[in-house]
C-alpha cells in the first residue's frame, strides 16, 4: 500500500504512542494532522514531523467534546483536501483503582476522575 501523500489524523499525538505513530507516518511520507489537548506537546511533534519533509498541522482537541471533534475533522478535510485514515489514539491514565486499601484504610477514587478516563478512552472520538 502506498502511503506517500496520504492524509492521516492522529489523536493524542503530543506524546507516547500517538507521537510515535505521527513520526512513523511522516517517515513514510504521509501528511499528518496532529490532534491533542496539550497544544505545546502537539506543536513539538508537529515540528518533528515537518523535519521529515512532510506537511504537518496541529489541532488542539479535547476528544470528549463532540462538537470539537466534528469541527477539527472538518477543518482537517478543508486544510488537506481529504482524509484517508484516522488513528484514534487519545487516552488518559489515572494511577488508581476505583476502590483500594492503603495502610489499612479504604480509599475511594473520585467517581468524577473515573468518568474522565471513561469519557476519554472509551467514548471520545
Amino acid at each position: 500500500m502506498e502511503l506517500k501523500d496520504k492524509v492521516i489524523i492522529i489523536t493524542g499525538a503530543g506524546q507516547g504512542l500517538g507521537r510515535q505513530f505521527a513520526l512513523d507516518c511522516a517517515a513514510n511520507g504521509m501528511k499528518v494532522a496532529l490532534a491533542d489537548i496539550d497544544a505545546e506537546a502537539m506543536e513539538k511533534t508537529r515540528k518533528e514531523c515537518e523535519a521529515k519533509g512532510v506537511e504537518a498541522r496541529g489541532y488542539e482537541l479535547n476528544v470528549t467534546r463532540e462538537a470539537e471533534v466534528e469541527a477539527v475533522y472538518s477543518q482537517v478535510v478543508s486544510d488537506f483536501g481529504t482524509l484517508d485514515a484516522t488513528v484514534n489514539n487519545a487516552g488518559i491514565l489515572r494511577d488508581s483503582l476505583l476502590v483500594k486499601e492503603k495502610d489499612g484504610e479504604i480509599r475511594k477514587f473520585p467517581l468524577s476522575k473515573w468518568q474522565e478516563v471513561i469519557d476519554t478512552n472509551l467514548t471520545g472520538v
